[in-house]
This record gives structure tokens, C-alpha cells and sequence, in this order.
């Protein structure tokens, strides 16, 4: 059993208190005898739980119950010094206005804003599920109205949409697969043309090494034929140096030229 004081906190249990003074005695009594006494059954601990927490419930109310009375002295408290302050203000004279006005306002700032906190209803009451219920309406009314002008904005971007909020939906996927089987389809032709590409490259390169090799070796042809040639005309002219040097001799040994033209005549003659 439990004991609660005034104010709500929970006394030890009687039992508690019994076997206390039993370990104070002494092993006197035996332990068969002290669990036949004190044992609980499971309906008694059930029984005693509920009983705990129903007084814990009880404490929370009562001290809820206390904030809301401090809270209404408060109130109280306000609406008093403003009705004072009020009063003092009529009775000043005309010079101290001002610092009374600024009095007053703060006044009046203190008090609308306890007075706001005191509409605000209880938590669990009839006029806060209400609120809550209208804060939620407006919640779901600007979710709407934002899905509203994302369907509206993507009827604007895809062609050939209707007034139906299913049928451009269903068209914007359309068009989105469209425009991912198109990108596809251009990322294939892309790789294909960057192979084909470098292919081409690689055997261009193939032949401009097969082109420079040609060159090379015709040069070395040329410049061969061209050693061949300055030879040959160095030969030529040895050749006609000694031509012309035989040709000399030959002429200072050979008789007049009056000789030489009837040898010649005779010559002609016989060949006839």
C-alpha cells in the first residue's frame, strides 16, 4: 500500500517498514515464514503500479492546476497596473505626456501580449482541435496549389498537352522517355562516329608514315641519279677534252687543204 502526504509525494510501503524492522531483530525469524507474509501476487503488484501512477497523474494535475492559477494572478496583476496607469495618466498634468504615453504603450504591449497567450486554447479542447483542423485545411490548400503550378508549368514546357491534370502528366512522361531514348540514341551515334573517327585517323597516320618512307626513298633515288649525273658529265667532258685534243693532232700530222679536198672529192666517188 502506498501513503501519499499534501504534497502528492509517495510514502514507503507499510511491508518495507516491517521487513526493516525484521533485519533490525535480528535472523530470528525464518526466511519460509518472512516470504509467506510479504509475498505479492501479481494482481497485488498490478494493483499497486496503477495505484503509483494514478497518484503520479493526480501530482501532475495539481501542479498544472497551480501554473494556471499563476498565470491568471498574472493576468490579473496586468490588467491592474494598466488600469493604474491609466488613472495616473489622466491625473498628471499636460507636461509629463510623453513619458506617460510611452508608459502607456508599453503597458498596453505587456498586456496584448499576455492577452494573446490567454486565447490560445488548451491543449486537447474542442477550439484546438478546430484550429488545428483549419491550420491543416491550409496547409493542404498551398500543397495543392503549389502541385497545381508545377502541373501548369509543365503543361507550358511540353507540347501538345491538354486542360486534364492526368492527361499532361501522362504526356510529360511520354515526352521524358522520348527525350531519354533520343539522348540515348545520340550518345550511340556519338561513340560510333568517335570510333569510325579514330579509325580513319589511325589509318591516315598509317598511310602518311608509308607516303614519308616513299619520299624519303625517292629522294635518296634522286640524289643518286643526281651523283650518276655530275659524274656522267664529268665524264663527258674528260672525253671531249681528249676528243678534241686527238682531233688536234690528228690535224697538225694531216697534209694542205688542197690535198685533203681531192682525197675527200676521190672518197665521194667511190662511194657513188
Amino acid at each position: 500500500m502506498h501513503h501519499v502526504d499534501k504534497d502528492g509525494q509517495d510514502k514507503s510501503m507499510v511491508t518495507e517498514i516491517v521487513i526493516e524492522e525484521d533485519n533490525s531483530e535480528g535472523s530470528e525469524k525464518s526466511d519460509f515464514k518472512d516470504s509467506e507474509i510479504w509475498t505479492m501476487t501479481p494482481q497485488q503488484s498490478a494493483d499497486l503500479k496503477a495505484l503509483h501512477e494514478s497518484i503520479q497523474l493526480g501530482t501532475a494535475g495539481i501542479e498544472e492546476e497551480e501554473k494556471e492559477n499563476q498565470r491568471n494572478d498574472e493576468h490579473i496583476t496586468n490588467n491592474t497596473h494598466t488600469a493604474e496607469t491609466i488613472s495616473s495618466v489622466q491625473s498628471q498634468p499636460a507636461s509629463f505626456s510623453i513619458s506617460t504615453q510611452t508608459s502607456t504603450a508599453t503597458a498596453t504591449a505587456t498586456t496584448t501580449t499576455t492577452n494573446i497567450e490567454d486565447t490560445r486554447p488548451a491543449v486537447g479542447t474542442e477550439e484546438w482541435h478546430r484550429r488545428r483542423r483549419e491550420s491543416h485545411k491550409l496547409v493542404e490548400r498551398k500543397r495543392r496549389e503549389a502541385i497545381n503550378e508545377g502541373i501548369n508549368e509543365i503543361a507550358r514546357i511540353v507540347p501538345g498537352c491538354e486542360k486534364n491534370k492526368g492527361s499532361i502528366l501522362t504526356r510529360a512522361a511520354a515526352y521524358i522517355k522520348q527525350l531519354k531514348d533520343e539522348q540515348v540514341s545520340l550518345m550511340e551515334k556519338a561513340s560510333l562516329e568517335k570510333l569510325l573517327s579514330e579509325q580513319a585517323i589511325t589509318h591516315l597516320k598509317q598511310q602518311l608514315a608509308t607516303v614519308k618512307e616513299q619520299m624519303e626513298k625517292l629522294s635518296q633515288e634522286s640524289q643518286t641519279l643526281k651523283n650518276e649525273l655530275e659524274s656522267t658529265r664529268s665524264e663527258n667532258s674528260y672525253l671531249k677534252r681528249r676528243l678534241e685534243a686527238v682531233e688536234a693532232r690528228e690535224d697538225s700530222r694531216s697534209p694542205g687543204p688542197s690535198v685533203k679536198k681531192l682525197k675527200t672529192e676521190d672518197d665521194s666517188d667511190e662511194e657513188k
